[in-house]
């Protein structure tokens, strides 16, 4: 009864296989490294999110295959996670930048790290650098503030249009900021 875009992102799959900024579950799921099953013409695949949204992925989700699950590691159980959004209005729909952070850290060591941006393009990016910048690390206020950096270095480099650019990235500096001194 609603349009063909509101029909096609109403699933987790449609989320998935129909990329746009304003789907906030790619993000999250990049984030707890998810794997995805896909039934192929050849039988059951399993790819992770940053495959699928890869130049090179060679299947057409849900024209040539479709999406079976979404398996989110129980590994990630014990994660500090945070998704945060910033938006005109708590109910607008178009976000500005959303921050997905996920932290496993044990004995004050950041094991593994995973930043995620959405909403600045159709597929969510990773924000490697700054996790570099953290793992393996005591958690401390110098290591936030290395991945925060590096947050901020690796958005210059983002295909944004410069007149957003500025804002968008101290968004999402404010956001990385407020949770890596939650997780402290």
């Amino acid at each position: 009864c609603s349009s063909q875009l509101i029909r096609n992102m109403a699933t987790v799959g449609g989320n998935i296989a129909r990329p746009n900024a304003f789907n906030v579950l790619p993000p999250v799921f990049t984030a707890l490294d998810a794997v995805v099953r896909v039934e192929t013409g050849t039988g059951q695949k399993n790819f992770g999110l940053e495959d699928i949204y890869s130049d090179d992925f060679k299947y057409a989700l849900g024209r040539d295959s479709i999406i079976k699950e979404v398996v989110i590691p129980a590994k990630t159980r014990n994660w500090k996670c945070a998704f945060e959004k910033f938006a005109k209005t708590l109910s607008c729909w178009e976000s500005y930048v959303t921050l997905v952070s996920a932290l496993d850290i044990k004995g004050g060591i950041v094991l593994t790290a995973r930043f995620v941006l959405g909403a600045l393009a159709a597929r969510p990016v990773r924000v490697k650098s700054a996790e570099r910048a953290i793992t393996g690390r005591k958690l401390s206020a110098e290591t936030a503030e290395s991945a925060v950096n590096a947050l901020a270095c690796e958005m210059d480099g983002m295909r944004i249009p410069p007149n957003h650019l500025e804002f968008k990235k101290q968004i999402a500096v404010s956001i990385l900021k407020k949770f890596l001194i939650y997780v402290r």
